[in-house]
């Protein structure tokens, strides 16, 4: 059986660079080997990522010790650019692993993968090796075949410079013995999207830095169920982002206000690429939203934000100076009549 999906991973410029890939801390610093020469790129990138949902303080501890539950999980990005179109290294594809547990990510991967990203970072454009791919196909053919085996999960995906993905799972994986089994059923389907989508969230954060929004609650883009047609996902993904833009709109933080225009820009952005990518007739079935009206209501927002918190500040100007006038009259009456009880005491 197979699934495929699909999803955006969001970029203001409507490009994603590729030599960024991996450069991340959220949430923890990435591993990374990213290396080109004219051709091709290929990326090596590990995380560690904790994905357990408990309410227990310091949950990485103590969930493994009071409810033993290990909630990190290490996820791996092995992938090399291709032709796009007949445009060098605009497609970005490989495979991404996820271990379940640190003793399957120490004892079946971690040595290999850091092997190869050595070699990977040893590559020097003109030397021995004119083209990276002779010099590291190999090797890079080896992890994609040879991890399989020894990972829980893992998938195929493809990233474009407009920021569209795509996952393919094939059942049934071949994957370690120890890895969680998928059940043939409904939900199966529903485990598999949801794995997929983990996947697809661990790629975006290596691919795309979160400037307008807070990491830990980046919910905005999420992976969506194939569409021959190109057309529902990205229906889903528009709907998603202008939400999120209208839960921003509704605060009453400037900060959050900011947000809201940051993420408007990403939905801007995606719009110009959907229309780009499909057909005349295909883009005006996508949802309309006024765009440009609604940035100036988010600007009106902030405007009376603004007017609201200088006017708190007129007033606190405005009682500060009053009590120190205050203070000011009460401390020169009560020294002249001191002055005065001083000429009288003398007299």
């Amino acid at each position: 059986m197979q699934y495929k999906y699909q999803g955006w991973i969001p970029t203001v410029t409507c490009r994603l660079s590729f030599s960024t890939i991996g450069s991340t801390t959220h949430p923890s610093r990435a591993i990374r080997a990213n290396v080109a020469d004219l051709d091709h790129r290929y990326i090596l990138c590990y995380q560690a990522r904790n994905l357990l949902d408990t309410f227990l303080p310091f949950k990485t501890v103590l969930s493994r010790y009071i409810l033993s539950l290990e909630g990190k999980i290490w996820f791996l990005c092995v992938a090399k650019t291709r032709s796009h179109d007949g445009v060098k290294l605009e497609k970005l594809s490989g495979r991404v692993f996820l271990f379940h547990s640190k003793r399957m990510w120490r004892d079946c991967a971690e040595t290999k993968v850091r092997e190869a990203q050595e070699r990977l970072r040893g590559y020097r454009y003109g030397t021995t090796h004119n083209s990276i791919e002779a010099y590291f196909d190999s090797q890079y053919t080896d992890l994609i075949d040879n991890l399989c085996s020894t990972s829980s999960f893992y998938a195929d995906f493809s990233l474009l410079r407009s920021g569209k993905t795509e996952f393919v799972v094939r059942t049934p994986l071949t994957v370690s013995s120890a890895a969680p089994a998928i059940p043939s059923d409904l939900n199966g389907r529903h485990i598999v999207h949801i794995v997929c989508s983990q996947l697809f969230f661990f790629l975006r954060d290596l691919a795309h830095r979160h400037q307008h929004h807070d990491p830990r609650t980046d919910t905005i883009v999420d992976l969506y169920p194939f569409d021959d047609r190109d057309l529902a996902w990205r229906r889903e993904t528009i709907y998603s982002l202008f939400r999120k833009i209208i839960i921003f709109k509704r605060s009453q933080s400037s900060e959050t206000l900011f947000s809201s225009l940051g993420t408007l820009a990403y939905a801007r952005a995606f719009l110009d690429i959907s229309r780009r990518e499909l057909s005349d007739k295909q883009s005006k079935e996508l949802p309309h939203y006024d765009v440009d009206a609604l940035e100036k209501s988010i600007e009106a927002k902030q405007s009376e934000l603004t007017y609201n918190v200088q006017k708190k500040i007129r007033g606190s100007d405005l009682v500060r100076n009053l009590t120190i006038s205050i203070i000011g009259i009460v401390l020169a009456f009560s020294a002249l009549l001191g002055v005065s009880n001083f000429r009288l005491e003398h007299e």
